[in-house]
């Protein structure tokens, strides 16, 4: 049920549409709130909201902790 809203929601995000992809994050925790990959991302897209990466910006994380 929530499978297709997360996978828009990360289709937006690479496609640098924040919003969408907020709104589709927050989809999927009204049917499962406790989705660390929906919460992850859902905060990623406000930060980027609020503080657009630049042009060369790609959808890669770089993980500094194990």
């Amino acid at each position: 049920e929530a499978l297709p809203a997360y996978e828009e929601g990360i289709e937006r995000f690479g496609q640098r549409d924040f919003d969408r992809a907020a709104a589709c994050f927050k989809e999927v925790l009204k049917i499962f709130p406790d989705d660390g990959p929906s919460s992850l991302y859902l905060s990623r897209a406000d930060d980027c909201l609020a503080l657009p990466p630049p042009a060369e910006w790609t959808p890669v994380f770089n993980l500094t902790s194990k």
